[in-house]
C-alpha cells in the first residue's frame, strides 16, 4: 500500500506535465494516428452501444479522442489529480465520458461489463500486472477486446547495452533541441519506483502474450511496430531505445476466469502477509547468514553444482536474499526474485551489507511472480528454491516455468517440506529464541489459514512434487528426505520442526 501510495504521489507531481504533453499529441498527427488504431482493432458495433474502459486514463487523452468520435467511454485511475485534469481536458465532451478513481488491478465494476478495455503505458508501473490482466479479462465481455499499448520503459535499469542506448537516445534528443521526456521529470524518482515494478526487468511483450494466454484470453497478438503509426518525430527521438508494441487479446469466457481470480487474491493475501513480515525476517536472515547454517546450506547446494564453473543462477521467491547472497559469495551471477517488494528491498540492503562492490554487481534483485519468471527461455545453469512452493496457489505451473527458464541439462533445486502435514502455530518444544515466537501466534495463525487454502496442502509431498516433474517431461529426479538430519541436529533459533526434502531436477539436453 506505501507504494501504490508513492506512485499516486509521483504522478499527482506530474499530472500538469504529462497533461502538456497530451495536449501536444491532440494539435498533431497523433490525434488522428491513435484514433485509426483503436477503430481499425474495435468490434464491429454502432458507436453508442461499445462499452469503452480506458484503464489508466492520465489526462484523459484516449476517451478525449473517443468522445469527440462519438463513442462513450468509462474511465478509470488511481490518482485523482489525473481525473480532475482528464474531465478539465474533455471540454464539451464530457459528457460522453465517466470517470472514476480506481486501482488497474482491481476494478470495482461487475463481471462481463465492457465490449473494449484499452491502456496506454501503465501495466509497467503495477505491482501485479499478472493480476491485472485477470482483472481485465473479468470485467470484459466474452469476445471482448483488449488493447494494451505499452513499453519495456525502464530495461535500462537492469541492460548495460540498454543503458548505453538510453543514453544515446538523451544526447540525440539534445542535439536535436527537442523537449527530453525523461530529465524534464523527477526521474531519480521515478526510477525508485521502477526498481521495485516486476515488468522493469521484464522481457515484453513475450511476457504478456504468456500471461494473457493463461488469464482467461485467445488470439493473443503483438505488434512490435506500432510505435512507428502513432509517434511523432519528438517522440521516435525521445524513445528509440524503447520502442511501444500493442498486444491485442479477445476474452474467451469461462468458468476458469472465477479460479483465476480466486488463486490471485490468495497472492495478494500471501504478499501482504510477508510484508509484515519483512523486517523480522531479514533480522533473521542476516543471522543465519553468520551461522553454521550458511555453511551447512552451501555444502548441500555444491553437492549438485558443476565444480570450476560461474554458472548464471535464479533464486526464486528470494525472501531477504539468503541464498543469493552465500551463491553471489561464490563468484556465481545471481538474480533473486520475490513477490514482495518489501522483501526485494531488504535483500538489495542486506546484500550492501554482506557483498564486496564486485558481488554486488553480480547479485541483482527484481519484484517478480514465481509462477510467471519474466526471463527469456533457457536464461540459467541453475534454478534454487527454499520454503517456496508450499505458498503458490499453482505450484505446477511454477514447476514449468522454472524449468522453461533453464537452460538444456540446467539443475533446479528445490528445498521445501510437506508443511500442510504440520500447524506451525503449534510453538512447543520449540527454543524460546526460536523464529516462529518472534512471529506472534496472530501471524502464525494466519499463515495456518493461508497454507490451508492452496491446493498443494492437500498433496503429500514430496511424491506430488515427483508427479509434476515427471509429466513436465523431467527424468532425471533424485530426492533426499534426509537433509534436515544434516541440516539441523541442534534446536536453536533456525531449527525447523517439519523434515525438510531437496528435490534435485536436471532438465533433458535435448
Amino acid at each position: 500500500m506505501e507504494l501504490l501510495q508513492e506512485i499516486e504521489s509521483y504522478w499527482t507531481t506530474r499530472t500538469e506535465g504529462y497533461s502538456e504533453v497530451n495536449q501536444k499529441e491532440l494539435q498533431g498527427m497523433q490525434k488522428k494516428a491513435w484514433l485509426e488504431i483503436l477503430e481499425t482493432h474495435f468490434p464491429e458495433c454502432l458507436k453508442e452501444k461499445l462499452k469503452i474502459l480506458d484503464v489508466g486514463t492520465g489526462p484523459g487523452f484516449f476517451p478525449r479522442i473517443l468522445a469527440e468520435a462519438g463513442y462513450y467511454v468509462t474511465a478509470v485511475d488511481y490518482t485523482q489529480g489525473m481525473l480532475d485534469k482528464a474531465e478539465e481536458n474533455a471540454g464539451e465532451f464530457a459528457d460522453r465520458i465517466t470517470f472514476s478513481k480506481m486501482d488497474a488491478q482491481d476494478l470495482e465494476f461487475s463481471d462481463d461489463t465492457f465490449d473494449v478495455i484499452i491502456s496506454r503505458n501503465v501495466t509497467w508501473n503495477l505491482e501485479q500486472p499478472a493480476l491485472a490482466y485477470a482483472e481485465w479479462c473479468r470485467v470484459l465481455k466474452p469476445g471482448g477486446k483488449l488493447l494494451n499499448f505499452d513499453a519495456n520503459w525502464y530495461g535500462y535499469l537492469y541492460d548495460e547495452e540498454k543503458r548505453k542506448s538510453y543514453e544515446e537516445d538523451r544526447r540525440k534528443v539534445e542535439q536535436a533541441a527537442f523537449d527530453d521526456h525523461y530529465t524534464c521529470t523527477d526521474i531519480d524518482r521515478m526510477e525508485k519506483i521502477a526498481l521495485q515494478m516486476p515488468l522493469s526487468a521484464t522481457a515484453r511483450p513475450d511476457w504478456d502474450e504468456r500471461v494473457l494466454k493463461s488469464s482467461g484470453f485467445e488470439d493473443v497478438t503483438a505488434d512490435k511496430e506500432i510505435w512507428k503509426r502513432v509517434w511523432s518525430e519528438e517522440e521516435k527521438l525521445n524513445y528509440h531505445s524503447t520502442p511501444m508494441f500493442m498486444v491485442e487479446a479477445v476474452k474467451k469466457g469461462g468458468a476458469q476466469l472465477k479460479d483465476k481470480r480466486e488463486k490471485d487474491d490468495c497472492k495478494e493475501r500471501v504478499t501482504s502477509y510477508w510484508t509484515r513480515r519483512s523486517d523480522t525476517f531479514a533480522v533473521q536472515r542476516k543471522d543465519e547468514l553468520h551461522s553454521v547454517l550458511a555453511r551447512r546450506w552451501m555444502t548441500e547446494i555444491k553437492k549438485y553444482l558443476p565444480r570450476g564453473k560461474k554458472l548464471r543462477i535464479l533464486d526464486v521467491g528470494c525472501g531477504a536474499g539468503f541464498f543469493s547472497i552465500l551463491l553471489a559469495e561464490e563468484g556465481h551471477i545471481v538474480t533473486g526474485i520475490d513477490l514482495t517488494p518489501d522483501m526485494v528491498i531488504n535483500a538489495r540492503k542486506l546484500a550492501g551489507e554482506e557483498l564486496t562492490r564486485e558481488q554486488q554487481e553480480h547479485c541483482n534483485f527484481a519484484v517478480m511472480d514465481a509462477e510467471y519468471p519474466e526471463f527469456e527461455d533457457e536464461t540459467f545453469d541453475v534454478v534454487v528454491s527454499r520454503n517456496l512452493t508450499w505458498t503458490l496457489p499453482h505450484a505446477d505451473i511454477a514447476y514449468e516455468e522454472w524449468l522453461r527458464v533453464l537452460k538444456k541439462g540446467g539443475i533446479l533445486l528445490n528445498m521445501d517440506a510437506d508443511y500442510g502435514a504440520d500447524d506451525s502455530s503449534d510453538t512447543k518444544g520449540l527454543p524460546e529464541n526460536h523464529a516462529h515466537h518472534m512471529v506472534g501466534q496472530e501471524l502464525l495463525r494466519e499463515s495456518e489459514q493461508i497454507k490451508h487454502s492452496m491446493k498443494i496442502t492437500e498433496y503429500r509431498r514430496p511424491q506430488w512434487d515427483l508427479e509434476v516433474l515427471l509429466y513436465a517431461g523431467v527424468r532425471q529426479i533424485s530426492v533426499d528426505s534426509s537433509i534436515s538430519d544434516r541440516m539441523y541436529p541442534e534446536k536453536d533459533a533456525f531449527y525447523n520442526p517439519t523434515p525438510m526434502f531437496l528435490i534435485c531436477a536436471r532438465k533433458d539436453e535435448q
